[in-house]
């Protein structure tokens, strides 16, 4: 969470930058935590089917 957070917040400071590019940028952000969350999990429930 706080990786999308500090994502926000930089792509705030960049104030140049339309809105639409920084909701894009926070989706990007979560996108990619999300897949990092699932990796993880399919790893941990890997460790119980073994």
């Amino acid at each position: 969470m706080k990786k999308t957070q500090d994502a926000a917040k930089k792509a705030a400071d960049k104030s140049k930058e339309s809105v639409d590019e920084v909701s894009k940028q926070v989706a990007q952000t979560a996108e990619s935590a999300t897949k990092e969350t699932k990796s993880w999990f399919e790893k941990f429930l890997d460790m119980f089917r073994k």
